[in-house]
């Protein structure tokens, strides 16, 4: 079997299995007839009779292995246990994402080895192929990834205090541009929520998923930034008059003005990663496949997505718009996956742009987007909100809170900067 760290899989997965909680988690998925090597059967059997029966420690002593070694093993073929013990001592449990990677990798890569050496097994012999054994194999390779949907439930008279607790004390990421907003949505989006933004063109979708990132930054969160319309170099521009609150031809004039900011931001602890996708398409599915690496280097907290409808998915649909709502659906999933929050943007009809007035049912495409989001937003503006530095934000869709406020903005063209002002600007009349 290849091996990593000197290890092979199935070394590695019988390390993990040591572990109590581990193998109370995988015990129901992880058996025996899985392992391909001899000796790999007997340590499992050796691991699980140590949880069954002795319940001592919570992780499985090497000496307790060794022990049974010495009762159950034959004098002969000892040596080459205790080798492999040692061995299987020096992987350690380290991350909890990465033991559930582990275990389901080698779970979905056997049982489905077992269904094609089944297969090939029958063709040899000339044996008519017992296809519903077969499905069952699938089947059960399929669940792995499933079980813990299967076999989690919350029973609502359990401790309802304590969960009352864990929702108060529930880390979630305010928005930062005004109090009335984020006290609508609990005080921001928490982990598996999705917020989308929708606005028409040059309206400044981009620019409120920026303010939200550097505010988002300044509470201590990583962001991972995902561009699929703007080069890095362009999002990175507007962030930084957004970080240095200057314009860009001060910056121009001053550049050494970003490296005092970005030194203030980056004291706040958080972190800011543009995935510039702007050259090639991009699915959930790659996205998530893009986390997933990025996780083991950049513990990131939040996933900004620049824009929903610049994503596209594998499967194909007869319409567009059923494509958009399986996108938003991947996207929450994905949210719910990593425990982080996502916003993200979508477009907003020309008819929206020209009236200067944005509402629910003018996302464009189709309207099953927004059933999916947990939040959504609207932002209005016409030509003369435009000349005030003036945005209209109307919380539209709620499904976190109570309440759907109007949220009155003050948009400075000079720095991007955006920030809640009491009420819209009033022009004196000319007449």
């Amino acid at each position: 079997m290849p091996t990593t760290n000197g290890l092979s899989l199935e070394s590695r997965v019988l390390s993990l299995l040591r572990n109590r909680d581990v193998w109370l988690d995988y015990s129901g998925r992880i058996k025996e007839h899985l392992f391909e090597v001899p000796m790999n059967k007997k340590l499992y059997k050796l691991i699980a009779y140590y949880h069954k029966n002795i319940r001592g420690k919570k992780l499985a002593p090497i000496s307790s292995l060794f022990a049974m070694v010495d009762t159950r093993i034959k004098d002969t073929e000892r040596p080459k246990y205790i080798e492999a013990i040692r061995q299987i001592k020096k992987y350690q449990l380290t991350d909890k994402s990465i033991a559930d990677d582990t275990l389901r990798r080698f779970a979905k890569k056997q049982l489905v080895r077992l269904m094609l050496t089944d297969a090939i097994n029958s063709m040899d012999r000339e044996d008519s192929v017992d296809v519903e054994r077969l499905r069952s194999h699938l089947d059960e390779a399929l669940m792995v990834d499933s079980a813990d949907i299967l076999d989690t439930a919350y029973d609502y008279f359990t401790n309802p205090l304590q969960r009352l607790e864990q929702d108060k004390n529930e880390l979630r990421i305010a928005t930062g541009l005004s109090n009335e907003l984020d006290m609508s949505i609990h005080r921001g989006l928490a982990a598996g929520e999705i917020g989308i933004i929708v606005a028409p063109t040059k309206v400044g979708k981009t620019n409120l998923l920026l303010n939200l990132s550097h505010n988002a930054v300044k509470q201590g969160v990583k962001v991972v930034y995902l561009t699929l319309e703007l080069s890095y170099k362009k999002i990175a521009g507007r962030f930084d008059q957004i970080v240095s609150n200057k314009s860009y031809e001060d910056l121009e004039d001053t550049p050494k003005a970003i490296l005092k900011a970005q030194r203030r931001l980056a004291s706040y602890g958080g972190g800011f990663l543009i995935k510039d996708s702007t050259a090639n398409k991009m699915s959930p599915n790659e996205l998530g496949v893009y986390l997933e690496r990025l996780r083991k280097t950049y513990d990131f907290g939040l996933i900004m997505v620049d824009q929903i409808d610049l994503m596209y998915s594998p499967k194909e649909y007869k319409e567009r718009r059923h494509e958009l709502s399986s996108i938003v659906i991947a996207l929450r999933r994905l949210g719910s996956t990593f425990g982080v929050p996502i916003w993200s943007a979508s477009q907003a009809t020309r008819k929206a742009g020209a009236e200067g007035e944005t509402k629910l049912w003018d996302i464009a495409e189709d309207i099953g987007k927004a059933n999916w989001a947990d939040v959504i937003i609207t932002l209005s503006q016409d030509e003369e909100d435009k000349e005030d530095s003036y945005m209209k934000l109307s919380v539209a869709g709620n499904r976190i809170g109570a309440g759907n406020p109007i949220i009155h903005l003050n948009v400075n063209r000079e720095t991007l900067r955006i920030k809640e002002i009491g009420k819209k600007p009033t022009r004196e009349s000319t007449d």
